[in-house]
């Protein structure tokens, strides 16, 4: 051995000494690997017709691939000022991994793309892992069924983005049975009942003119419009789709919300382009929980022309919409729009599971229920609540929970009230509506009813259903032959 070689070993060596504090001081500020659970206990009980109502598509095929996974943040990583599990917590915090589905068959919500991504949570970033109870990560020699939804603040421009999954229903197909936790099915029945569900495809045939078909994209476009103004702020495209008409005139509530927006006062006409134009420089939602929906999840029900005029009824999401359009210079734009009840053109106003046994009983309690939701939407929209005792009623064997008790308190400005029923709950829950504008309420309900179960005891029954927006349990009493709703869960 050299002196030169000599010389660079012990230098190497006496760098390494000199270094070996720091190395120290490093492995002890590093932070342990945070281990987390996404875990969730049971999931809610969903009946099939319930998913297939509640889901935006439902996919038949196979996983080709796993992408890295990530937190949810905007480079993938955890913040480097976390700290403590508490403080990814704090900040809804989680990591997710994604997979690449190969699609072979659409049964609901077809689109021409036949390779999605579906998110998950859980996954490992680095030495941080999040462990779930779900289906994943799959077999990717095998084939499946699942039951999607999206979330729309993950999509894009013609993109609904990743798919989210609903685990018990992450059916397995094998030798002709399809399985999974809600059970096992023979494939084909399973098919063919999602195949012919109410809530699968549209509900009406549609003229496939290119006059009704530039109609309908023009539908499309301005959805899109809307939802890239509403996150942009930019304004500059709703002339694109939007018009204003003296033919059609705002209302009276739209009106006025446009002389507030514009600080005019003195504005005695406007049109449906200076309302939307209003309402998103304002940011108001009308619903207090409005997510923009992209075009890619709209269904048309009817399209009707007459010469310059259009009509296009349409869904997207559990809500419909009717839109007028005009013609102008060739091209179409949309100069109004209104909300339709849900059982109008041919819908079902309420759609009653097989499991439920139809009885005189039974279809009277149905009824009482759908009155509920008709009388309560138009109470909402009326300001008027004079028909809530009709359909609900107060018993002392279901007290309120603290928080509808403190909604009641609120509305009558008594802070020593210690009992109330249900009528009470509504009575106040009504008037919160006040403050709202009528154009931002519907006349008319727009829900469809979805009934999953009703038990009898007696004279009290429990209704279970799904609104459209939420699985509900209500409680009814009998009073004089009558059922009334006293609770909800």
């Amino acid at each position: 051995m050299n002196k030169k070689t000599i010389l660079l070993l012990t230098l190497f060596l006496f760098g390494i000494f000199l270094s070996w504090p720091a190395f120290t001081v490093s492995k002890e500020e590093a932070r342990q690997p945070f281990l987390l659970s996404s875990e969730s206990g049971s999931y809610p009980e969903k009946s099939l017709d319930d998913l297939i109502y509640e889901t935006d598509t439902i996919v038949v095929g196979h996983f080709t691939s796993t992408l890295p996974s990530r937190w949810n943040t905007p480079n993938g990583k955890l913040p480097e000022d976390i700290n403590s599990i508490q403080e990814i917590y704090d900040q809804n915090l989680y990591i997710y991994t994604e997979y690449v589905f190969e699609v072979k068959e659409f049964l609901k919500g077809g689109q021409p793309e036949t390779t999605i991504t579906i998110r998950t949570f859980g996954g490992r970033v680095g030495e941080d892992l999040m462990s779930t109870n779900n289906n994943l990560p799959p077999d990717f020699k095998k084939s499946y069924l699942l039951f999607l939804n999206y979330d729309p603040r993950l999509s894009q421009e013609n993109d609904p983005g990743p798919f989210l999954m609903y685990d018990p229903a992450t059916f397995i197909l094998s030798a002709g049975k399809a399985s999974s936790w809600l059970g096992e099915w023979d494939e084909e029945k399973l098919r063919e009942h999602i195949k012919q569900s109410p809530f699968v495809g549209a509900a009406f045939d549609i003229p496939a003119t290119p006059k009704i078909e530039e109609i309908m994209q023009k539908v499309k476009t301005a959805h899109d419009i809307e939802v890239e103004a509403k996150r942009s702020s930019d304004l500059s495209r709703l002339s694109d789709v939007f018009i204003n008409d003296p033919r059609f005139p705002l209302n009276t509530d739209r009106l006025e919300f446009t002389k507030s927006v514009t600080n005019n006062p003195s504005l005695d006409t406007a049109g449906y382009l200076d309302f939307k134009t209003a309402y998103i420089e304002n940011g108001f939602d009308p619903n207090g929980y409005e997510v923009p929906t992209l075009s890619y999840w709209i269904k048309f029900i009817s399209v009707t022309v007459n010469n310059d005029i259009a009509t296009a009824i349409y869904t997207i999401g559990s809500r419909r919409k009717e839109v007028t359009l005009i013609q102008v210079n060739g091209d179409w734009y949309i100069t109004g729009a209104v909300g339709v009840t849900a059982y109008k053109g041919g819908m079902p106003l309420s759609i009653v599971d097989s499991s439920i046994q139809n009885t005189g009983e039974t279809q009277t309690i149905i009824q009482t229920v759908e009155k509920a939701y008709d009388i309560e939407a138009e109470a909402i929209y009326k300001l008027d609540a004079s028909k809530f005792p009709e359909v609900f009623a107060n018993d002392p064997r279901y007290p309120l929970s603290p928080e509808k008790l403190q909604i009641i308190t609120n509305a009558t400005n008594n802070p020593g009230l210690e009992f109330a029923g249900y009528l009470d709950y509504k009575l106040a829950y009504n008037n919160q509506w006040e403050t709202r504008p009528e154009w931002s309420r519907s006349p008319n309900r727009e829900l469809i009813l979805h009934f999953l179960s009703v038990k009898i005891k007696g004279k009290d029954a429990t209704v279970y259903l799904n609104d459209g927006y939420r699985a509900i349990t209500l409680y009814l009493i009998k009073i004089d032959e009558k059922w009334y709703i006293t609770d909800e869960k």
